[in-house]
């Protein structure tokens, strides 16, 4: 993945004005929330035990 100031491609970054300035604007750039913290665990009733590594060995 490609770096851009330190952020990553794929971020999910939320852009405000900053209007305090007299002759000009300025855009803030901030990280949003990551989205594996907010999703990881939520599913963990989906599949039956054994399932998962069934289907890691097909892929293996």
């Amino acid at each position: 993945m490609k770096k851009y100031d330190g952020a990553v491609a794929v971020e999910r970054l939320t852009v405000s004005l900053d209007t305090e300035l007299a002759d000009a604007v300025r855009r803030v750039l901030e990280r949003d929330n990551d989205v594996l913290t907010e999703l990881a665990g939520t599913l963990t009733s989906v599949y039956a035990d054994g399932e998962l590594d069934a289907l890691r060995d097909e892929w293996a």
